[in-house]
């Protein structure tokens, strides 16, 4: 019990707690001029069941999708630049 005869009042979720779409949505404003809205969709769902699976708050999706999504921009800004090969 709680205080008194009072049952315990539940924790409530942290303030930083997003839902999904509240990732997605903020994610896909910093990454989808370069990978697409349905990329940042892919990686947040994905990042989300692996820390399901984990056990790991779901504080850390919104930390861990935004790693994902820079090194795959890091990687499309690479893929877009021109190489030395190219030039005759």
């Amino acid at each position: 019990m709680g205080v008194g005869n009072r049952p315990p009042v539940p924790a409530r979720a942290s303030s930083k707690t997003l839902s999904l779409a509240d990732v997605v949505e903020s994610l896909a404003a910093e990454f989808a001029s370069t990978l697409g809205v349905q990329t940042v969709v892919i990686v947040v769902r994905r990042c989300q069941r692996e820390l399901d699976i984990a056990g790991a708050p779901s504080d850390l999706l919104q930390a861990r999708a935004r790693q994902r999504l820079q090194i795959l921009d890091l990687l499309q800004r690479q893929a877009d630049q021109p190489s030395d090969d190219d030039q005759p």
